[in-house]
């Protein structure tokens, strides 16, 4: 079968192309120079830029945002909380004013007690919700209500909407391999694929002691097209429904190779005119933002206090005056997010902070 193979880390990468033909003429070669870092304001990303205070009560208690979805009349949150120590465990519904209307989802029949929801799905309007549960997905109309099930035996990472389907990636390992079959998933259950597989050589200190580390594959949909980033190999492929085209690779510079940790990536993906490519360097997280208009690129470095919950450092909030904050895609691609704390907030008063959750910064690019 037709393949490409690459040495990254010590690491074997294997794609094995199973519906699609893989093209890798005209490949756009980006170098990242690690030690030159970026300055980047707010001012400079946004058209327009809506402030969405989230209510709390006693049914939304207090929460870490996870993922933001959203329609024309409704916001649709992802959040963690205190027991799941910040992982995401449920949906949580407001209005574009940040008043709460309900939680999204199914309740156990023995606990009463929801269904734990790790990831959010949808399609630019938010018709069609996916909401990631053990052995499968539900789904809901943008209004909240039930729809179905749908059962995948299989555990499901790293998912996406296109093409009217959802689109996740099957992830097992075997024999010291690390394997990701990239599948669709129709609205009846029906699975397609895989279209194309990712074998990954498991590190040896890993297969010694049966730890399976997935090393970040990805999706994201850009002009009527599937994105597929693979962190290991800091690709960017394109799939159009019939073939699949490497279009970016990333080269570090500056950068022992050792340095770069190949399990914690941030994605590649565009966003508007946007190419962001996400990488970790020794702790730190960077993102590389280039205008793929102008050519203008940015390489910003993210710092945070000792507690991890304060950006020192990042793109510059030069509007709001709230400090750093870090690029959130949403489900449109011309929009994306960050939120803070009510008290990081000088536009709230006092009196209010006691009554929101997170403050939710919708950006339009």
């Amino acid at each position: 079968m037709p393949g490409c193979y690459k040495i990254i880390n010590s690491m074997q990468i294997k794609l094995i192309l199973i519906q699609a033909l893989i093209i890798f003429n005209n490949i756009n070669n980006i170098t990242v120079d690690v030690s030159e870092i970026n300055q980047l304001k707010l001012s400079e990303l946004s058209r327009n830029i809506k402030m969405i205070p989230l209510e709390t009560n006693a049914q939304t208690g207090i929460f870490n945002v996870s993922k933001i979805a959203v329609s024309d009349k409704y916001v649709y949150v992802l959040a963690g909380d205190e027991l799941s120590k910040g992982f995401p465990i449920r949906l949580l519904m407001y209005d574009w004013n940040g008043h709460f209307i309900k939680q999204i989802g199914l309740k156990d029949n023995t606990t009463n007690k929801y269904i734990p929801v790790t990831d959010l799905v949808s399609d630019e309007n938010a018709e069609i919700l996916y909401l990631k549960v053990k052995n499968g997905w539900q789904l809901f109309r943008s209004d909240g209500n039930y729809i179905k099930d749908i059962k995948i035996a299989d555990e499901t990472y790293f998912s996406c909407y296109f093409s009217n389907k959802l689109w996740t990636i099957i992830c097992s390992a075997d024999k010291g391999k690390e394997i990701y079959k990239f599948v669709s998933v129709s609205m009846d259950g029906s699975i397609s694929g895989p279209v194309f597989t990712l074998e990954d050589k498991l590190a040896e200190y890993l297969v010694s002691t049966g730890v399976t580390i997935y090393s970040h594959p990805a999706f994201s949909v850009h002009n009527n097209t599937l994105n597929v980033s693979f962190i290991v190999d800091h690709s960017l492929y394109v799939y159009n429904g019939q073939t699949l085209k490497k279009e970016y690779e990333f080269t570090l510079k500056n950068c022992e190779p050792a340095a770069t940790d190949k399990y914690l990536g941030t994605g590649i993906y565009f966003l508007g005119d946007y190419l962001i490519f996400g990488y970790i360097v020794k702790g730190a997280t960077y993102q590389y933002i280039t205008n793929t208009n102008t050519n203008r690129s940015y390489n910003i470095k993210y710092s945070y206090n000792n507690n991890q919950r304060v950006l020192l450092g990042g793109i510059n909030d030069d509007i709001y005056l709230t400090g750093y904050f870090k690029i959130m895609p949403t489900n449109r691609n011309n929009n994306f997010y960050f939120t803070k704390k009510p008290d990081e907030v000088n536009t709230i008063s006092n009196e209010q902070k006691n009554s929101y959750n997170d403050v939710l910064f919708m950006v339009e690019l």
